[in-house]
């Protein structure tokens, strides 16, 4: 955005984790991204005041040392705030960026800022690693369970009718015919497409479902916690920011509430707070927060910030149980 008038400008790429496609080719992304931001504003990088960057693939101290090496090459001498791409959440759904915040969507993490400014953040890196709870370890956990319905081994689950309707199978198995080489044309299959079925199975009062799904928010619960428990004490205040498509847009809120009521367990004083803003707009308010240490005044430019990445209609909210 252009601090000078508060315009704000948006532009998209091609995916950069450099992890997955080298950091010469991230660099270059990152650098045509840039120079087409500033090209709409007529500016070059000396008007660039500080810059707030969420990087995916910023995951250990050795990614840390590869991307400031890269952003000391493409925003030499400017401030600027760089984090794995999850803090952006933790920063827009706070005051000050202080708090623990979980992301659920296609993966998930948590993280958390104490106040005295460490930071520490676990996951992000899949669930081979030991991270679960994101809507693709719904989605797969939601399939165990409707194949244990349909062949005896478990109890029975809507979800077993409604995975056959999404994906137009006569049977379960048949899904199987999604994968082989000679699928039919358009049928993408992705255990993810599968999530939104749980919540909608666990609305109509589903036990399997409502099961699956207060597993996934105690298994985001114990991520939390054990940020938690790096930054503040079993007594503190403070927010726990909920993130990611999963968390922000689900149908229900057994989720949400399964999450909140365990990290509660531990830390009976924390506020749950459902982020209504698109992530990106945390990575703008870190820039804000430097230009504002230059003397900047920002109080406007945070408000249009806000109004320009407010999420469109209404979000769900926790339970009120959840919430007090």
């Amino acid at each position: 955005m252009r601090l000078s008038d508060g315009a704000i400008w948006t532009e998209q790429g091609d995916g950069s984790n450099y992890q997955g496609c080298g950091i010469a080719k991230a660099t270059a992304i990152w650098r045509s991204l840039l120079d087409d931001v500033l090209g709409r504003f007529g500016a070059t990088r000396a008007h660039v005041a500080a810059a707030g960057l969420g990087i995916a693939g910023f995951d250990r101290p050795k990614d840390e040392i590869v991307l400031a090496a890269a952003f000391d090459e493409l925003l030499p001498g400017i401030p600027r705030e760089l984090a794995n791409d999850a803090y952006p959440v933790l920063r827009a759904g706070t005051s000050d960026g202080v708090g623990v915040a979980v992301i659920s969507g296609t993966g998930c993490n948590a993280m958390g800022t104490g106040p005295a400014g460490k930071r520490y953040r676990i996951g992000g890196l899949g669930p081979d690693f030991g991270d679960l709870g994101s809507g693709t370890d719904i989605a797969i956990e939601a399939l165990r369970r409707a194949f244990r319905s349909q062949d005896g081994r478990g109890p029975q689950t809507l979800l077993a009718h409604l995975i056959r309707q999404k994906l137009g199978l006569q049977r379960l198995d048949d899904l199987v015919d999604l994968s082989m080489h000679d699928s039919r044309p358009g049928t993408a299959y992705h255990p993810g497409l599968l999530a939104p079925l749980v919540f909608e199975a666990a609305g109509l009062g589903d036990p399997q479902a409502i099961s699956v799904l207060e597993w996934a928010g105690s298994e985001l619960g114990l991520s939390a916690r054990a940020v938690a428990r790096q930054l503040f004490s079993w007594d503190a205040a403070f927010p726990l920011v909920m993130g990611g498509s999963v968390l922000q847009r689900s149908r229900t809120s057994h989720l949400r509430d399964a999450l909140v009521a365990d990290v509660r367990r531990e830390f009976p004083r924390v506020t749950p707070v459902l982020l209504d803003l698109h992530p990106v707009a945390g990575g703008i308010s870190y820039a804000l927060d430097l230009a504002a240490g230059l003397g900047v005044d920002v109080a406007e430019l945070r408000k249009k910030v806000r109004e320009h990445f407010h999420l469109q209609g209404p979000l769900p909210r926790p339970s009120s149980e959840a919430s007090k």
